[in-house]
This record gives C-alpha cells, structure tokens and sequence, in this order.
C-alpha cells in the first residue's frame, strides 16, 4: 500500500513539475508548484513509512534514496524559482554567481588534467 503510494506519489510529482515548468506564466508556475508540494507531502509520509521497514536490512541504501529524494525535491524548488526571477530554467544559467566558477575554463582545464594525470600538483601559481 505504502509503495503503491509512493509511486504515485512520484508520478505525480513528475507531472505537476513538467506541465510547470513548460508554462510560461509565473502565476501559471506557480500554480503547478502549490500542486507538486502535494506530491511532497505524499512521498514524504510514504517514504518515511517504507523507509522504517527496511531500514534494518538496507540502511545505507535507505539512507541513499533519503538523500537523492530530498536533493531531488531541492532541485525541484530551485527550478520554479528561475521562472519568477525572470529566467528559463537551466542548470547553468539560473543562479549564476553560485555556479559561475563551474563553467570557468581554468577549472575544467585543470580537471582535465587531472583525468588524465597530467596534473603538477606541485605547481604555485604566482
């Protein structure tokens, strides 16, 4: 019953997020997030009660789908947030002072670097 719920739960939340986020409206938008936090609320209270049975026997695995649900559900908040600031959502673009330094060119040259072993960590910079 729980996972039946859960699973719904998940559906719904897809739906609400999908139609929402293709709107073009903030009022629209923001309809479609007051509708997906009923699908929180539903994966939440289910979560926690499958979450409780098996706990004894996967806990690290509990504890994983704990984490990647409540990030999913951040990331979710983070994706309505960008239509009422006036932009599309895009991983990269919506909040860019935090995620400037990820799209640096230095940065990834240096990660490449890194993959490949090339990577002096010694180096100062001067």
């Amino acid at each position: 019953m729980y996972l039946l719920g859960h699973i719904i739960g998940w559906l719904w939340l897809m739906l609400t997020v999908a139609i929402g986020l293709s709107r073009h409206s903030v009022k629209s938008a923001n309809r479609f997030l007051i509708l997906s936090r009923i699908g929180y609320l539903l994966i939440i209270i289910t979560g926690v009660a499958l979450a409780i049975r098996t706990l004894s026997g996967n806990w690290w695995l509990t504890l994983l789908k704990v984490i990647l649900g409540l990030g999913t559900i951040g990331l979710i908040e983070v994706a309505f947030l960008c239509p009422q600031a006036g932009k599309s959502f895009e991983l990269w673009t919506c909040h860019p002072t935090r995620l400037r330094h990820l799209t640096n060119d230095y940065l990834w040259h240096r990660l490449a670097l890194a993959i490949d072993g090339k990577l002096d960590l010694n180096h100062q910079c001067r």
